[in-house]
């Protein structure tokens, strides 16, 4: 399942690393958007298989961020 940008902006810390084990509603990374930090979460128990992005990039909506399994 891929985790996807749910608006634009650039991503300021990335919580997880490939092959973490994580738990549904469990912060991936964080996202500024219009000057606010949001928290990306996962919506499901899984293990990290692939992460897209890396701090200081710009996303647009939709664009994966993390892919979980």
């Amino acid at each position: 399942m891929n985790v996807n940008a749910p608006m634009p902006g650039k991503i300021i810390s990335i919580k997880v690393n490939v092959g973490d084990s994580v738990k549904k509603d469990q912060v991936l990374l964080m996202m500024e958007s219009l000057k606010m930090e949001n928290a990306i979460r996962t919506r499901n128990d899984g293990v990290v298989k692939e992460i897209f992005v890396k701090t200081g990039d710009q996303v647009q909506t939709g664009n994966p961020l993390v892919t979980i399994e």
